[in-house]
């Protein structure tokens, strides 16, 4: 009997007897053991899904960091651009008032 369905025919085959209080202690215990590697199995699953997520999310950063990084450097761009066209009318502007001052006219009259 190697497939014995009954715990006291485990024990009575040991030529022991055990008291069902035992039966009902090695059960709790094997429900519980049970129980333990089931929560640590889904832990396990958990931390897992949580550090898939938390890749995700640093993925999704960088690719918004660098979207955001290149927004920057054209908007930095621009403006090398505004100033560099500011610069050329104030050269300008102050050609201008050379002029008039060459041809005797002040300019802040006029």
């Amino acid at each position: 009997m190697w497939l014995a369905p009954d715990a006291a025919l485990l024990a009575a085959d040991a030529g022991g007897s055990s008291s069902p209080v035992s039966l009902y202690v090695v059960g709790a215990i094997a429900a519980l053991s049970t129980i333990l590697a089931a929560w640590l199995a889904m832990r396990g699953t958990l931390r897992t899904a949580d550090n898939a997520r938390e890749v995700a999310f640093d993925a999704q950063v960088d690719a918004d960091r660098a979207a955001l990084r290149a927004q920057l450097d054209r908007a930095l761009e621009r403006c090398e651009t505004h100033i560099a066209e500011r610069d050329a009318i104030r050269e300008k502007y102050v050609r201008l008032r050379v002029a008039f001052v060459k041809h005797g006219l002040d300019p802040d009259n006029l």
